[in-house]
């Protein structure tokens, strides 16, 4: 198993960007909790990749205050340890939603470049070197809508849902200056990007799009090297693909497609323990759990 841990989620850079995104926010023991709210209008608690298996016994009894105070529903739990935990009182894994994916792609950057493409598979070889061939640029850049044209054009293709633009731009300036957006360019025409957060030693590869021309041209690829450069001229050890499909997963599984693109570039899996909820409401908590299950049904009725 390989040693890692990303602190981006618990970074105070991350607790700004909430912030911005009109989250309120609170820390026990140092631990970032956010709190959200559900389509009813209640309240819940997020802790994002917090390593837990170390805390004290202190910490839960002081979340029950604080939910008790903020009338939080559940508190939602994203665990950074990599290992299965004793899990508290009232711990629910069933139907807990992948916002942060289990499982992940890291590649330790601390190579030379010729040792990192010889890693990779030959197809990502490949494709970066085409990629330079056909003489696609890329470049830092702080053109924010462009990339959000980038990722429309890339939620309409792919069918899934993007964000809002303020969000893209909210998140490049709570890092600054350990923020990157990236854009690929075609004959000057924007063809692919990526927005690239550095925390810790840690580059995580946090958001990616490209356009539904010159896709031959394989500039995704090339924005992933230039990010992995980039990671390395700031002395960052590990580069976090950020989210892949679980080992044996099917073509159904939504993130087959952009796991098959990652692992092109080489690097090693990661799992996390697996999220949990802790119940605070068991009554409301029910309720709020079987209306998104109706409405999961609608969704794929």
């Amino acid at each position: 198993m390989t040693l890692f841990h990303n602190p981006l989620w618990q970074s105070r850079e991350w607790e700004v960007f909430q912030r911005e995104l009109k989250n309120t926010t609170f820390r026990i023991q140092d631990i970032l909790i956010i709190k959200r709210q559900t389509a009813l209008g209640k309240s819940f608690f997020e802790i994002p990749r917090a390593a837990l298996a170390a805390i004290s016994s202190k910490f839960w009894s002081e979340l029950a205050t604080l939910t008790q105070e903020q009338g939080a529903v559940f508190t939602r739990i994203f665990p950074a340890d990599q290992e299965d935990f004793l899990l508290p009182a009232g711990a629910r894994t069933d139907g807990v939603p992948e916002i942060f994916p289990e499982n992940t792609l890291v590649l330790d950057v601390r190579q030379t470049p010729e040792e990192l493409l010889t890693h990779m598979k030959p197809k990502g070889r490949y494709n970066i070197h085409l990629a330079e061939k056909k003489e696609v640029q890329v470049a830092a850049s702080d053109d924010v809508h462009a990339f959000y044209e980038l990722v429309h054009e890339t939620t309409q293709r792919d069918g899934f849902s993007g964000h809002p633009e303020a969000l893209y731009r909210a998140m490049l300036e709570s890092f600054a200056p350990d923020s990157l957006l990236l854009l690929a360019k075609y004959q000057e025409k924007v063809i692919a990007g990526g927005i690239f957060l550095f925390s810790g030693g840690t580059a995580t590869y946090y958001y990616g799009a490209s356009s539904n021309e010159h896709r031959d041209l394989m500039a995704p690829y090339l924005v992933q090297w230039r990010a992995i450069e980039e990671a390395q001229e700031r002395n960052c050890q590990w580069y976090d693909f950020l989210g892949i499909a679980p080992e044996g997963a099917t073509k159904e599984h939504k993130l087959f497609g952009v796991s098959q693109f990652k692992e092109k570039l080489g690097g090693v899996r990661v799992r996390y323990a697996p999220n949990f909820e802790v119940v605070h409401q068991k009554g409301a908590y029910l309720l709020i759990k079987t209306l998104q299950k109706i409405r999961r049904i609608f969704r794929a009725s």
